[in-house]
């Protein structure tokens, strides 16, 4: 049952969603997005404590819901195995646009992704459900060897995730410079490749 206070985060939602799409997240500010719906920007800290936490809240759905999207889209336009770089392209590419998009810093990459371990560690569920769906098709079709879907889908993911950090912490280090998530995406393939052909079956 949705409370009236479930309607004003939606409602607070949805202007921060206009507000970061028109202004990028450096230029929107807690007042414009209250403006936007008639509020004072005090009335809004009693639903979200902070821009940050906002930001996340108002586009954590629709990034779960897209990455599930490309997740469907990738097991109808390739097979087998490539399904996980394929998967890692159009997902680097979907961030590229995310940041691009709404001129997220880096910086602010960096400290959500330390603040909201959270939603991303829900993210990253989503992927090692994926990866671990495909490893397990792999096994029984006999395209590579026996091994434990859950802990290869794990790896694929510690291996991904310490190539972005480093990323962000490198960006971070020469004063922010824009990560390119696509060229990210390739650096990842290249790891994917080696785990891969490891486990395929001569």
């Amino acid at each position: 049952m949705t409370t009236k206070i479930d309607e004003k985060k939606e409602l607070i939602q949805q202007s921060a969603t206009m507000c970061f799409s028109k202004f990028g997240y450096s230029k929107t500010t807690l007042e414009d997005i209250a403006h936007g719906i008639g509020m004072k920007k005090s009335s809004l800290y009693y639903y979200f404590p902070n821009k940050e936490t906002l930001f996340i809240s108002t586009f954590s759905k629709e990034w779960q819901s897209k990455l599930l999207a490309i997740q469907r889209k990738v097991d109808n336009k390739v097979h087998g195995l490539a399904r996980i770089k394929e998967y890692t392209f159009e997902s680097a590419a979907f961030f590229n646009t995310v940041v691009s998009g709404n001129k997220i810093s880096v910086q602010l990459m960096i400290e959500t992704r330390r603040s909201f371990a959270e939603f991303f560690n829900e993210i990253l569920k989503i992927e090692k459900r994926f990866y671990a769906k495909i490893i397990r098709e792999a096994i029984e079709s006999g395209a590579i060897k026996e091994c434990d879907p859950q802990k290869i889908a794990q790896i694929i993911i510690t291996v991904s995730e310490a190539i972005k950090n480093d990323a962000f912490e490198d960006s971070e280090k020469i004063g922010g410079k824009k990560v390119d998530f696509v060229h990210l995406g390739r650096e990842v393939e290249y790891t994917l490749n080696l785990i891969l052909d490891g486990l395929r079956v001569k």
